[in-house]
């Protein structure tokens, strides 16, 4: 069976996805706990941790060299040249076109949106087609890093690719090059029909251009997709793509920031910095896909809103006390709500290199004294 690669996250409804990725948590599931911080005089407490191993001195003591952010240089002739580090990639856009490094203002791994329009000057479309714009208010580039670890052939890769609500059918592509790379270039069909009253259905469409281009790292694809081909303005966005430049990969190296200490300190005190009586915990630093995998058993979504090698930490609690979920069934009929059996244990994640939180994921259990997966990671941490 396929693997459906998404765009926008896991398949969860979408008004949930968003909202927790702009708090920086993705629930699991329904028994997950809220994750609390004790204050910061009881992070700072050092308890007698119940795992032996320290703190990661040598990699706190990196020198850092983080990838430069999305820069933009004026090329002449009215046109920009935007180039992403982190993306292994360079491209000439029109200068007046707006341009920015991730959604809702939050900058995302190796990401641009330019659009020919001020994307906060577009009125609140109707209920008709509130993800569809007319092709008379421009066109959009989204240039994004899917995740590729099995090394699927692009077209392949193609065919389980999902952008957008209304995508409605994928076209048969063709194989095309790109600066020396293999790439594949198809479109996709987008439907949206919304019944106005009895018997009459709007029926809105538009197509969007989709590249997907080979990079130096094999585990990775450069999506590229213009959105409407309808618009007139498609063919500037078809010469910027085809002329697009897949730069060298830039050896990103950051130190580490929070340490295991710190990170445990978190479960193992109560709120009035008093240990945790018969709390066990442990904390193994790892990468985000490796953390990812052990916390949900799949990464659940293509687009890397961060870099999958990013370091962060996996931590695993037991014992008494944990939190409770964050959601339960509904309750219908008299009587008193049915209860829950307690939980057991979380597995977690947290940064270690940096403070950014969006996408770390939480999950919880009742059955069983300790989280799976996690005693077979491997510890980076030295």
């Amino acid at each position: 069976m396929p693997v459906l690669r998404i765009a926008g996250g896991l398949l969860l409804t979408l008004a949930v996805l968003t909202a927790a990725l702009l708090v920086g948590a993705l629930v699991l599931d329904r028994n997950a706990p809220a994750q609390t911080e004790p204050p910061a005089a009881a992070v700072a407490a050092s308890p007698t941790p119940t795992a032996t191993a320290g703190n990661c001195e040598a990699l706190a003591r990196v020198a850092p060299q983080p990838a430069p952010a999305l820069a933009t240089k004026d090329a002449g002739g009215g046109m920009t040249r935007v180039t992403s580090a982190e993306g292994d990639y360079s491209l000439l856009l029109p200068a007046t076109w707006s341009i920015s490094a991730g959604f809702f203002s939050v900058e995302a791994f190796g990401q641009l949106h330019a659009a020919s329009y001020d994307p906060k000057a577009v009125p609140t479309p109707g209920p008709e087609a509130p993800g569809i714009l007319p092709p008379t208010y421009g066109i959009r580039l989204d240039i994004e890093i899917w995740d590729n670890a099995d090394r699927t052939p692009l077209d392949r890769y193609a065919t389980t690719v999902r952008i957008g609500p209304d995508q409605s059918s994928i076209d048969p592509g063709t194989f095309v090059t790109i600066d020396g790379r293999a790439a594949y270039r198809f479109a996709i069909r987008d439907v949206h029909r919304f019944q106005r009253e009895p018997g009459q259905v709007i029926t809105t469409t538009q197509t969007r251009e989709v590249w997907l281009i080979a990079t130096p790292r094999d585990d990775r694809i450069i999506v590229a997709y213009a959105t409407p081909t309808e618009s007139d303005l498609f063919p500037q966005v078809e010469a910027a793509v085809s002329a697009m430049r897949v730069t060298a990969p830039f050896a990103s190296q950051v130190p580490v920031i929070h340490q295991r200490d710190e990170i445990s300190a978190r479960w193992l005190l109560d709120a009035k910095g008093a240990p945790l009586a018969g709390r066990r915990v442990e904390a193994k630093l790892v990468s985000y896909r490796e953390a990812s995998l052990a916390v949900s058993g799949q990464l659940g979504i293509a687009r890397m809103d961060r870099d999958f090698d990013e370091l962060v930490w996996v931590i695993a609690v037991s014992g008494p006390d944990l939190p409770g979920p964050l959601s339960v069934p509904l309750f219908h009929g008299s009587g008193p709500p049915p209860t829950f059996p307690p939980t057991t244990w979380v597995l977690t994640m947290a940064p270690a290199v940096s403070e950014n939180g969006q996408g770390t994921y939480l999950a919880s259990g009742t059955a069983g004294a300790w989280p799976p997966r996690f005693d077979a990671l491997v510890d980076r941490c030295h």
